[in-house]
This record gives structure tokens, sequence and C-alpha cells, in this order.
């Protein structure tokens, strides 16, 4: 949809998937009378609401409004921006997790994303995937994995002052597609310093039979991105979307269940709760640089913290989630980063967290409490 159009208003689901499919029609080519230009894919996005949704906001230069079609759950969001109006269906089915569709262009659609995220009052927010979960998504019944994107920066893996030049892996980009995915995957694992450095931002994901008319082949990102590059099953795509939803949902339940808070027990209260336990497989090289990164407000991490050292490379940090504006403090050493979030924290700040760990110091950043929760 480009900036200024409308979306139908549907009546039923079949008229709403009709819309889906008509997203996927080729682009004008050359000789048919109209300018050749780049296919625009059906995109999905999954969004957390915070506080559950508001009929309009605004925020990061962007108005944007709900609206109801003849689909129960199902709405239009239009945002208004200074291009123009952009209406994306809004499935609202479940009440914490909405699922985004658009097809606009790549650039426009992550614009629009941005704004929705990061504006203030925060009403949505990004859905987190770490490793561990796109891979157990990837192995869900009906999905194989036909390929798969890794971006290393090894941005919190550096002392202070060193360039990029005398580590060993500075910067890497990767991109791998077609059958031969899941041997290229086995090889790099085989490679002690690509296995530990390297995570997952993106998975190539296919359901139903590649080569026919009924399947779908989509890119799904750390960021709960899903991009439809091939295939025409509209179905197929939203059954992944579903899929990725429910996985992500019930891990962040589990999370929250590890809440620190007080109850009554026999007449008195009680502390109940569990620390979260991420450790680094190998030992952060400058503990002053990476917690002035990752404590600093800014994206990816946007988290507020004030440090206090307790002794030589143990640190306490008190921090809030700027996205929410939620308390959850920190104890920090070379070999681990142990966390306790409070009565209010949201399990999405520790996905958060833990993903661009991933991303920016690699796969040896690992959580066992997370990652028995993944199913």
């Amino acid at each position: 949809m480009l900036g200024g159009g409308r979306l139908p208003r549907v009546q039923t689901k079949l008229e709403f998937h009709g819309c889906l499919e008509d997203w996927l029609s080729p682009p004008k080519r050359k000789g048919d009378g109209h300018q050749q230009r780049r296919p625009k894919y059906l995109k999905s996005y999954v969004l957390e609401t915070n506080g559950g949704l508001k009929k309009e906001g605004s925020g990061k230069g962007l108005k944007w409004r709900a609206e109801d079609t003849g689909v129960n759950k199902l709405k239009i969001l239009r945002v208004e921006d200074g291009d123009g109006v952009h209406e994306w269906f809004m499935d609202t089915t479940d009440g914490r997790f909405y699922m985004l569709h658009t097809n606009e262009g790549q650039g426009t659609a992550a614009k629009i994303v941005d704004a929705l995220t990061d504006g203030r009052p925060h009403t949505f927010d990004r859905m987190w995937m770490h490793y561990a979960m796109l891979e157990a998504i990837s192995k869900k019944p009906g999905n194989t994995l036909a390929g798969f994107g890794a971006e290393y920066s090894g941005e919190l893996d550096r002392k202070a002052g060193e360039g990029g030049g005398k580590h060993p892996i500075a910067d890497l980009r990767i991109t791998v597609n077609g059958s031969m995915a899941r041997t290229v995957e086995q090889v790099m694992q085989s490679e002690d310093r690509l296995q530990s450095a390297i995570a997952y931002n993106r998975l190539r994901i296919t359901r139903g039979e590649d080569g026919s008319p009924d399947y779908a082949s989509d890119d799904v990102t750390s960021a709960g991105y899903f991009a439809m590059k091939r295939g025409k099953s509209i179905r197929d795509h939203l059954d992944l979307v579903d899929i990725s939803r429910d996985v992500y949902s019930e891990t962040v339940v589990g999370i929250e269940k590890y809440r620190f808070g007080t109850q009554q027990a026999k007449g008195t209260h009680v502390i109940k709760g569990k620390t979260i336990d991420i450790t680094f497989k190998r030992p952060i090289p400058d503990l002053d640089m990476f917690l002035k990164k990752v404590f600093n407000t800014t994206k990816p991490f946007r988290i507020f913290g004030l440090k206090t050292k307790l002794e030589d490379g143990y640190f306490k940090v008190l921090g809030t989630d700027m996205h929410t504006g939620d308390s959850m403090n920190f104890e920090v050493t070379r070999d681990f980063m142990r966390v306790y979030l409070s009565e209010r924290s949201r399990g999405n700040s520790v996905l958060r967290l833990l993903t661009n760990l991933q991303r920016y110091y690699g796969r040896g950043v690992a959580c066992e409490q997370v990652d028995r929760l993944v199913r």
C-alpha cells in the first residue's frame, strides 16, 4: 500500500486473505507501459503491546489510529507521516502480541515500525527472538530451514581503543539460501571461532512443498519481521507467523515467573522470585566499555543503568528499561550477567537484552533458563 491509499474495510476473513494474495502479484515490467520496479513483498510484524491497544497515538513524527473492519479482532492501523497516509492490517486476536501486515517497501515499513516502537508513550515493542528461539521455530512440524543470515560486529568484544583489525572476527555478514543451507551451517559450527561468535539474525523458513503453488518461504528475523520471499500460500505464511508468536508468547510468560516480589505465607510476607543468569563463553575483554555500551539508554538494549563497583571485575547495576519504565537490576562480571526482574518487569525486556547480546558479542552468550522455556 502506497502512502495516500486506503485498504478495504473487509467483511470476512476470505476477503482479508484475498487482499493479502493481491499483494503477491509480480511487479510490472518494461513493455507493460509501466516503469519496472523492485517487488514489494508481503511483510508481517509481531509487536508486543504495553497496556493494550489505544485507539490512537502519536510520536516520532507520526500519528496513528486503529479503525474497525467487519472481521472481529481485525483492525486497520492508519498511520500518517510526512510522506502521506499508510494503512496496514492489524490482527489483535492475541491480546498482547499483535500482527501487522503490509506490502510497503522495506524502507518505508521499517521507518514506520521504528516510529511505533521507539515513540513515547511506548505503546509497542518488537518481538525479539534469540538464536535458540529461531532454531526451534525452524524445526516445528511443517517448517524447513531454507537459508540463514548472520551479522556480527564484535562491538562488545574489544578493549577500549582496539581497532577492528586486531580482532579475529571484526565484522562479518553472511547470507546462505538454498538446499545446502543446513550443510553450510554445520560446517560453520565446526569452526570454533565462528561457532562461538556468530548468532543468526535471519532464517529462511519454508512451509508447504517448495516448488508447488501451495507453499510459502519467509525470511524471519530476530526482530519479529516476516518477509514472504517465495510461494503463493497466504495460509502457510500466516501459520508461520502464528507459530512464531505462540513460541514467543509462551517464553515471555515463562520468563515473567522469575520476577521478584513479595507474597503472603502463613501470616507473613516472604520474597519470591529467581534470578535469570546469562553466561559468556568468552570472558568480556573490557568490562567498563561493555557496561557503558549496554546501559547507555540507547538502542538496541534501551536500558539505563547506574553501576556500582563491588570489587575488581564485579559490578552491581541498578537499571531501568527505557521502553516500559520498569526497574530491572543486574550483577555483572566478565563471565556472567545476573538479571533481577521487578514485579512489573516484562519478559520481553530479557529477550531484547539476550538477542542483542548475541548479535554484538556472539552466540557464546547463553541463558539456559530461557532456552528451557522455548518449545
